[in-house]
């Protein structure tokens, strides 16, 4: 082929409407329009979504690529890009009839990360336009006005556990939930199965109130000594000095009436507690042990300084 018939299809393919009597004198050329017609083609599939034209034109891919897939092609850039044109026509003469392009194959595809699972909530919570009252109104469930019993109970939750083992330090019932990990939904059940009054740092818990009024309050402070004063003060709580110990800090459990002898702890220590050789000597040390988890507690350095501090924080007199 001589430079001449390579200049009349050159750049821009000007002359790609020649008489058929040019294209079959001019082989070439011939095969610079087939090859530029392929690469128009490709282009048109990418922007496609009809089916008809998969199955339409899935032959003449086929004749096309027969012919032309074996040639050297001229033009640099349709060199780089046929390769790729025809292994997309050959993937579309072989599995045309079976891809199905829908308008959702047009809009861009988001980020599909995986995050953390929420846990489904059974619970409806207040719209969030409604007010959640964040101070005590009362009266508590234990009221004597309410057909309580007159002995205050709280519900720790998971945030405020070292609240809880302050409160049964000075006598007062305080239990925490039964999982480490609770539900907002099984929080609000066990305290209005247990009548207690929840105590929470959580301020979405306020959302839930309610469904168990004036049972619900949210602590402020933040230190456990503080925080003790805070409800012993929005609840008006009296303590007296033969309220501290008077109950287990393991599980919330109450004391025995009767103390036990040295010998009659060791014998309830056996494979369960380890009672130090130091606490042994005192023939008449006594000691008390929990109904419920059976812990034995004794009046030592430990017991003095705790019984201090609750005088302090409580301001009782002795």
């Amino acid at each position: 082929m001589t430079g001449e018939s390579i200049n009349e299809v050159g750049p821009g393919f000007p002359n790609l409407s020649l008489g058929l009597k040019e294209i079959l004198e001019k082989p070439t050329a011939c095969k610079r329009i087939v090859s530029n017609r392929v690469c128009e083609a490709a282009n048109v599939f990418r922007a496609t979504t009809a089916l008809e034209f998969l199955k339409n034109e899935s032959s003449i891919c086929k004749d096309l690529a027969e012919i032309s897939i074996c040639e050297d092609v001229a033009d640099s850039s349709c060199r780089l890009t046929l390769p790729l044109d025809w292994s997309l026509w050959n993937i579309i003469c072989k599995h045309g009839t079976k891809i199905l392009l829908t308008e959702s194959d047009r809009k861009p595809r988001t980020s599909r990360k995986k995050g953390k699972k929420q846990p489904a909530q059974s619970l409806n919570p207040k719209p969030k336009n409604s007010e959640c009252v964040d101070d005590w109104e009362g009266p508590a469930p234990w009221d004597l006005l309410n057909g309580g019993d007159g002995v205050p109970k709280f519900l720790c939750d998971v945030m405020i556990e070292g609240l809880a083992k302050h409160l049964r330090c000075i006598g007062i019932d305080a239990a925490v939930p039964y999982s480490k990990k609770p539900l907002s939904r099984d929080l609000i059940e066990q305290a209005e199965r247990e009548k207690r009054v929840l105590l929470t740092r959580d301020a979405k818990l306020l959302r839930f109130e309610y469904l168990i009024k004036n049972q619900i309050y949210r602590v402020k402070s933040l230190h456990k000594n503080e925080q003790l004063r805070e409800v012993l003060e929005t609840f008006q709580l009296k303590v007296s000095q033969d309220q501290l110990m008077s109950r287990c800090t393991k599980c919330n459990g109450k004391f025995i009436q009767k103390p036990l002898t040295t010998a009659e702890a060791i014998e309830a220590a056996k494979g369960f507690q380890k009672i130090p050789p130091n606490c042994l000597f005192n023939k008449d040390r006594e000691f008390w042990q929990c109904m419920d988890c059976k812990k034995l507690y004794w009046e030592g350095t430990q017991y003095h300084n705790a019984v201090q501090k609750f005088i302090d924080i409580c301001n009782l007199e002795e």
